[in-house]
């Protein structure tokens, strides 16, 4: 039998309970994994930040961020979760530099399943929202269940990424060197674009009109 109340009280309901649920999910599986699950106080597009460490407990450089969201069940299509995502997610988190994952708890199953959100798009740029769309349509597979095999792909995924992201930064700093007229090795590229060896002395000498030098290498 319902309890009655003389006057109204803040009450926990079954969403607070299977988000909370959500939460100790993954988190039991990423402390197992021997990383660090670290809550974020605000939500403003997600729920956790993944710090992992490798094999000997050195803390690895970079970050994984989780955005979870919580149901009794999800609605299935064939073998994947189709979820609608808010556009307002999708233009943060594409423009995050490392991983982002979404995670789909079906508190009824106690299973949580799994999308690397970027690398979704990047497979098919024909995902991407039309203009003017309030939400985007993503699938999350059926087999991509939360477990200690999932954690380490999704490490495994923010390496890649900072890998791809050293690549990249090598790339244009050495664009930028010939640019500014030195090869990558340091050496200064003239006109006809051979180089001379960084920080070479020149010789001056003064000619027949004053206040002219004539220097050479």
């Amino acid at each position: 039998m319902a309890r009655t109340l003389p006057f109204p009280f803040k009450r926990r309901t079954r969403e607070h309970v299977i988000a909370a649920q959500s939460v100790n999910h993954v988190e039991r599986f990423v402390i197992d994994a021997g990383h660090v699950p670290q809550r974020m106080g605000e939500d403003y597009g997600y729920d956790l930040v993944l710090q992992t460490f490798d094999g000997q407990g050195y803390v690895e450089p970079g970050f994984v961020r989780l955005q979870l969201k919580a149901s009794e069940t999800w609605p299935e299509l064939s073998d994947v979760f189709p979820f609608d995502l808010d556009v307002k997610d999708y233009n943060l988190w594409l423009r995050e530099p490392q991983p982002v994952i979404l995670v789909l708890f079906a508190a009824s199953r106690r299973k949580a399943y799994w999308l690397h959100v970027q690398r979704f798009f990047e497979e098919n740029p024909d995902r991407r929202p039309r203009a003017r769309a309030k939400t985007i349509r993503v699938h999350v597979p059926r087999r991509q269940i939360v477990n200690l095999r999932a954690i380490g792909l999704i490490r495994a995924a923010k390496q890649e990424s900072l890998a791809h992201a050293a690549q990249q930064g090598l790339g244009h700093a050495e664009s930028d060197l010939r640019t500014a007229g030195r090869d990558p090795s340091g050496r200064s590229a003239s006109r006809d674009g051979r180089t001379t060896p960084p920080n070479r002395p020149r010789a001056c000498t003064s000619t027949r009109h004053p206040g002219r030098w004539s220097c050479f290498p």
